[in-house]
């Protein structure tokens, strides 16, 4: 196989990633906020932990950052690279964001004549909780806490990228001692609260499997042998990723009011969440490496839009739930079709608002990253 083939492949496996993260983030808040249009019960609400274990999309999405960062970082060492990784990750990230939150702003004062929360507007535009008073405070798109996270995590790699030297050492130590300092240190400051937050440390996942991806490739091992480190990996994640299903601590591990303002949950939900997640995904890019599987074209697309469907999911799992309350398909079809629902909508909106506006903010170069995000 060529090298080109593998980052393909590479490429593939990552996306087939962010497509399951995402539909679990679609599960959780569709069965949890949508089934309610029915007037009825969650189906799945029943079973153990089920409903609320869609979250951890969230920390698969944090791992395959993680992942991915430490894949292209040395793409920019170069001089000036850290400005380059700037501007890709600004153009990549804000102005769908911004868009959106626009489009927020308009339908909550213009249409719905409701007043705004002041702390969310500023948390939206800057991100960080450089204002908040008391507590975090979410953004006026409430899935974008999680963008908070992520913008913190490529500012620390910024930073980095001016020294060049040690990244990967020095971007790990970073993580560890500013996660044991937000539960050793207490403090009631929000800022702090946030910049010492040990969900970090879902990144540092990430990145210690990008750091055993690339040694992995260079083991000389049986092709057998790969493919049975590969699954072992794939499993041994999935069963503990599934396990929380059954048995979680006397907390919820989704709250994000909690992840955010209480560290140690934070903690918590790095471990529980965050670990099995992050061996999942090695496992998962091992797999299909070493069994040399393409990922489906469905699958791909779904991960290109993943981004889109994660901003815009909130309301297309709402107009679903009208439409099958209205022809009365109940809450249980609902849920079945709610998923590739979401997805195919998104990928449409990937289409023609995502990448159009992307290109708008990117100048015609030759690239920098072998991955996406």
């Amino acid at each position: 196989m060529t090298d080109t083939m593998a980052q393909k492949k590479n490429i593939d496996s990552l996306q087939l990633l962010r497509a399951i993260a995402v539909s679990l983030v679609i599960l959780l808040h569709a069965g949890s906020n949508g089934t309610t249009k029915f007037a009825a019960a969650n189906p799945i609400g029943s079973f153990y932990h089920l409903e609320t274990w869609g979250a951890i999309g969230v920390d698969l999405f944090f791992a395959i950052s993680g992942f991915i960062m430490t894949i292209v970082m040395p793409a920019y060492l170069k001089p000036g690279g850290w400005k380059t990784f700037f501007v890709k990750r600004a153009v990549r990230i804000l102005p769908l964001y911004y868009l959106l939150s626009a489009l927020l702003v308009f339908t909550t004062v213009f249409i719905h004549h409701q007043a705004l929360n002041i702390e969310s507007v500023v948390k939206t535009l800057i991100f960080f909780p450089l204002f908040d008073s008391k507590t975090i405070v979410s953004p006026l798109m409430g899935v974008g806490w999680s963008l908070s996270y992520e913008i913190y995590f490529y500012t620390l790699i910024g930073m980095l990228l001016i020294f060049k030297k040690d990244l990967y050492r020095r971007m790990l130590l970073l993580i560890v001692v500013l996660s044991i300092a937000g539960l050793l240190i207490p403090t009631e400051i929000p800022l702090l609260k946030f910049l010492t937050s040990p969900i970090l440390l879902e990144f540092g996942f990430g990145i210690v499997c990008g750091l055993v991806y690339q040694k992995f490739n260079k083991l000389e091992l049986l092709p057998s042998q790969k493919k049975a480190i590969s699954v072992g990996l794939l499993l041994t994640g999935l069963v503990l990723m599934c396990a929380t299903i059954f048995v979680r601590p006397d907390f919820d591990l989704h709250s994000i009011t909690l992840v955010q303002n209480v560290n140690e949950k934070a903690f918590y939900r790095a471990l529980l969440w965050g670990l099995p997640s992050a061996i999942f995904m090695l496992g998962t890019i091992l797999t299909m490496q070493s069994f040399h599987k393409r990922t489906p074209a469905a699958c791909v697309l779904s991960g290109d839009a993943s981004y889109s469907a994660y901003l815009i999911h909130t309301k297309v799992y709402l107009m679903f739930a009208y439409v099958f309350k209205y022809l009365s398909l109940g809450p249980v079809l609902y849920l079945i079709i709610i998923v590739p629902a979401c997805l195919m909508v998104s990928i449409v909106f990937y289409r023609l608002v995502e990448k159009p506006l992307i290109k708008i903010f990117t100048r015609p170069k030759k690239a920098v990253a072998i991955l996406p995000g």
